[in-house]
């Protein structure tokens, strides 16, 4: 007799003389699978648990203790250990992930009820109720990365080297796991085991919960395997559930950046774990659907390891396990001014990146937009408006740019300029209105690319800075770029060769930038150097970026990486028309989400 037989017959004396239908409601990771009893008067399910693979018990415990914290989870009405069959009360059809998927302005109102639901688990904790989420269990989960991910996804074995790599850097998560304050943890707490009931979530999947980390929940709900958020977004949620938990009187740490590292750094344990969960559940288990959601995760953890230097063994054994070229990211620190209150009954307002600050060792990196160009290609456009404010997609070039470095962290901007300078510090003043401080470098006549930048070297002080052109319009991430130029003196970040560039600038081989090479590719004005690149250049003079770039290159301190997103000279009035259709489309596609 086969299981569904055996449950139908286990089914029929709970409703004597009642008809009812029996319908698939779902099935999860597990081996369990959930049935729809619909009734004439109600509907209610029933969970086949194949007791040859999976234990009722723990979903028996831990739905008395959720529902003693007063969470909604699925009462359970009728059992049977023996045969692995639970029948429970129903909490409806619509998930968290149904819910976002068809309006996404609810997501606001829906994390903030899932993240007070979490809270009240997290009230209710306490030591030796559950299995400790120990050192043990979050090594074993992290192995699966190895044995399923690496060796039966990618079928490659790890050599000794980067085997010993990705031990330490287990090592240095798991130290950073284990230090955290212990709650209840549900373990998958995301959009596809939470309902949307119309007020508190409905809870489900829940008999794998432990007693460990504090963060690690959030991350589940925050950077969900099944749906993606701007990091914006999940800052302002976190500093909710943050500010929330800290009235709540929950071991959270008091200063939001420790919080936040931690918050990082457990989702590092657990993408870690998802993407040998997902690459099991592929080969061992037959269930390829998990794969389409394997990018997401990846690209989380890859977010999470540009982010921190010790971090950096795991991306370059990512790298080569994917043969891509090594980018090294920024130290994220964050910390919120001592005078700013958060309240969760103030409107949901998105707590931007231009609030937090990005810490590049111990300075601030500085970054400068080159502004001063004629833009002779442009006229008559530029005759009466200086190029950097000709507008695509309903606002200036150079407002594109600082808006994104501003959400990325940099808050203290140069702009030079020459061609009708003074509309430029009109249009945009002291930068306050874009949370940054902007300065000026004027040129009475442009000075060209290295020649502007060298006059404004006391604007710039002493430490590499970031310089972007002011005529492009590029969708890379700025929290990308290196922290640190090491044995570089530049790096540059180039993109594919434009049609009507075809023959690009410079090569790219092994992190290294070259003047020749097979397969060249677009200089995409957006580079940091050092200093002591522009000494020899005497303020005031004219001088080209390209010379200087070579002989660097010739001497092998040319980094840089090539960024194969979105990336658009604006040289033309056609070029310009061409964004402007593109942005307003995308504006009005967004508007009518």
């Amino acid at each position: 007799m086969d299981r569904l037989e055996l449950l139908e017959n286990w089914l029929k004396p709970q409703f004597p003389g009642i008809p009812y239908a029996l319908a698939p409601a779902s099935a999860d990771a597990s081996f369990r699978r959930y049935f729809r009893v619909s009734l004439p008067d109600r509907s209610l399910i029933v969970m086949d648990a194949p007791p040859e693979h999976e234990d009722c018990r723990p979903f028996i415990h831990v739905a008395e203790l959720f529902r003693d914290a007063g969470v909604r989870v699925p009462h359970i009405l009728a059992q049977d250990l023996q045969q692995g069959f639970l029948l429970l009360t129903d909490l409806g059809g619509t998930t968290y992930l149904d819910a976002l998927n068809q309006d996404e302005a609810a997501a606001d109102a829906l994390y903030a009820a899932a993240a007070g639901a979490l809270i009240n688990i997290q009230l209710a904790s306490r030591p030796a109720v559950l299995p400790d989420y120990d050192e043990a269990l979050l090594l074993r989960e992290m192995r699966l990365f190895p044995d399923w991910y690496v060796s039966k996804h990618l079928r490659t074995e790890l050599s000794g080297t980067q085997a010993e790599a990705l031990d330490s850097v287990f090592t240095l998560i798991l130290h950073n796991n284990l230090a955290q304050p212990k709650v209840f943890v549900h373990r998958d707490y995301h959009s596809r085991n939470l309902m949307a009931t119309g007020g508190e979530p409905g809870i489900l999947d829940f008999q794998d919960a432990v007693y460990g980390p504090v963060t690690y929940d959030l991350v589940s709900l925050f950077k969900d395997a099944y749906i993606h958020w701007e990091e914006e977004r999940v800052l302002d949620w976190t500093i909710r559930y943050w500010e929330r938990a800290k009235k709540a009187g929950l071991p959270v740490s008091r200063d939001f950046a420790e919080f936040y590292r931690d918050f990082e750094w457990m989702g590092a344990q657990r993408h870690i774990k998802v993407l040998g969960i997902f690459a099991r559940l592929c080969h061992r288990d037959g269930k390829e659907n998990y794969l389409k959601d394997m990018p997401l995760v990846m690209a989380y953890l890859r977010k999470t390891c540009e982010r921190y230097r010790e971090l950096h063994p795991l991306l370059k054994l990512l790298d080569e396990l994917e043969n891509r070229q090594a980018v090294v990211g920024y130290t994220f620190c964050v910390y919120l001014p001592q005078r700013t209150q958060w309240n969760a009954k103030e409107s949901f307002t998105l707590f931007s990146l231009a609030n937090l600050c990005v810490l590049c060792g111990e300075f601030i990196m500085k970054a400068m937009i080159l502004a001063a160009g004629r833009g002779e290609r442009m006229r008559p456009l530029t005759d009466t408006t200086p190029k950097p404010l000709l507008e695509a997609g309903g606002k200036p070039l150079i407002v594109w740019h600082i808006e994104k470095l501003a959400r990325a962290g940099f808050t203290e901007l140069i702009i030079n300029h020459a061609h009708l300078g003074e509309k430029i510090e009109a249009v945009l003043g002291d930068g306050s209105r874009f949370g940054v401080s902007i300065r000026y470098s004027a040129e009475i006549e442009a000075l060209e690319t290295a020649g502007g930048i060298a006059n404004a070297m006391p604007l710039l002080g002493p430490e590499p800075f970031l310089v972007v052109n002011g005529d492009i319009f590029c969708d890379y991430d700025f929290t990308a770029l290196p922290r640190e130029l090491g044995e570089f003196s530049a790096w540059l970040v180039l993109v594919d060769n434009p049609d009507h560039h075809p023959d690009g600038d410079f090569a790219l081989r092994q992190g290294k930038v070259l003047d020749d090479g097979e397969h060249k590719l677009t200089f995409s004005g957006i580079g940091i150097y050092r200093p002591e690149l522009f000494s020899a250049i005497a303020r005031g003079a004219k001088a080209s970026l390209a010379p200087l770039l070579r002989e660097q290159m010739a001497a092998g301190r040319v980094g840089g990486e090539h960024h194969r997103g979105l990336w658009l000279d604006v040289g033309t009035p056609e070029r310009l028309r061409q964004l402007d259709m593109e942005l307003r489309k995308k504006l009005n596609h967004e508007c009518q989400k």
